[in-house]
């Protein structure tokens, strides 16, 4: 089972026909998230030592990472923004983790998809400097 997500790599480069991100084990976002709540379950139950329990199975079982990845999309809560702003050596009050997770939604929508990186910091810099 392990050689199942590079094999479906050395398909998917050798047909020249990429995989469908939502394709069932082995496309890209298997293993992402960006809906506040089920972030916020991620990270208790990884606190707790149970993030295992979350999925079906763990991606390593397939050959992929370990791990899930987090992205900040319009189903982005306090605690994704939190965690990536923790991940960055950044803090702010409850307040502003609200205010800027409100902002990220409403930045998804223009981007119609994930918030970048650089465009996150921005929304970051302008709450926490009180613009």
């Amino acid at each position: 089972l392990e050689k199942l997500y590079p094999v479906s790599r050395l398909v998917e480069e050798l047909t020249k026909q990429k995989l469908a991100r939502n394709k069932p084990i082995v496309g890209s976002n298997e293993f992402t998230y960006q809906s506040g709540m089920v972030v916020d379950m991620l990270t208790k139950l990884k606190k707790a030592g149970r993030e295992h329990t979350f999925m079906p199975f763990q991606p390593e079982l397939i050959g992929r990472e370990p791990g899930y990845n987090c992205i900040l999309g319009k189903g982005v809560g306090r605690t994704l923004v939190q965690m990536k702003m923790s991940e960055m050596g950044m803090t702010a009050t409850r307040e502003q983790y609200a205010e800027i997770a409100g902002r990220v939604k409403t930045e998804s929508m223009i981007w119609k998809g994930e918030v970048p990186l650089e465009a996150f910091k921005e929304i970051i810099e302008d709450v926490l400097s009180g613009k």
